[in-house]
C-alpha cells in the first residue's frame, strides 16, 4: 500500500459553529474553501504545513444529493468534532481494489483549479465502521497546502482507537503520523504544536 496522510476532517452541523470550535482550540483563523456540488457540502481550511485541516458541514444553500453526504454528515449532531481522515495516492484504483473491503465508487470532483478523484461510500460512512480515512488521489499539480496561509500549526501526532483497530493498521499500512491504538474508545485524536504550546482535538 501506499498512502500517505492528506488532511484531518472536523464535522459541524454548522460551518461558523466548526470555524469557532477549531479557532478557539489553536488561536488561529481559518481561512475559507469552497462549496462541493455533488455532496451539498461547504467547507473551511487551515493550512498545517504539508497537511491542511478541514471543517466541513452541510451547506444549507445547496440542494440535497441524490445520495448520502460524504463523512456521514446526514447523520452528524452535536458539537463540532474531529470525525475523519483522508488519505492520498497516487493510483486510487489500484488501491481501492486490493483494499480488504469495498471502499465505494471512485468519483471525480473539481472545484476552480483543484481537481481529485475520491472512493465515496454508497452508505455516507467509510470502511471499518467509519474510521478508515476517505481516499483521494490528486490530479496534476495542484494541491491544497500550498494556498493555504502558514499558521505555524504542526500535527505532532493522530492517533486512531477502538477495539479492532488492528484490522484496520494492517489494511493501510504504516504512517509516520499515524498511531493505532486497541481501546474501548472508539475516535480519533489530534495533538497540534502551536506557538502557544500544544493543543488537542478530539
Amino acid at each position: 500500500m501506499s498512502w500517505t496522510l492528506d488532511h484531518l476532517v472536523v464535522s459541524a452541523e454548522n460551518l461558523d459553529e466548526g470555524r469557532k470550535f477549531v479557532e478557539n482550540a489553536l488561536g488561529v483563523p481559518m481561512q475559507q474553501g469552497g462549496k462541493h456540488a455533488l455532496m451539498g457540502t461547504h467547507n473551511m481550511l487551515l493550512g498545517l504545513g504539508e497537511f491542511y485541516l478541514e471543517v466541513i458541514a452541510i451547506d444549507p444553500s445547496a440542494p440535497a444529493p441524490n445520495r448520502p453526504r460524504w463523512f456521514d454528515l446526514d447523520n452528524f449532531n452535536g458539537a463540532p468534532k474531529l470525525t475523519h481522515w483522508a488519505a492520498s495516492c497516487s493510483d486510487l484504483k489500484t488501491e481501492t481494489d486490493a483494499f480488504p473491503k469495498d471502499c465505494g465508487e471512485i468519483t471525480d470532483f473539481e472545484r476552480g483549479d483543484l481537481r481529485w478523484r475520491v472512493a465515496l461510500s454508497k452508505t455516507g460512512r467509510n470502511p471499518f465502521d467509519d474510521l478508515a480515512p476517505l481516499m483521494i488521489e490528486w490530479q496534476g499539480a495542484t494541491r491544497v497546502p500550498p494556498r493555504l496561509i502558514d499558521q505555524s500549526i504542526r500535527l505532532k501526532t493522530f492517533q486512531i482507537q477502538s477495539l479492532d483497530v488492528a484490522e484496520l493498521a494492517t489494511a493501510m499500512g504504516e504512517f509516520k503520523e499515524v498511531n493505532y491504538k486497541v481501546a474501548g474508545q472508539h475516535g480519533l485524536t489530534a495533538v497540534f504544536e502551536t506557538k502557544d504550546g500544544q493543543r488537542t482535538l478530539s
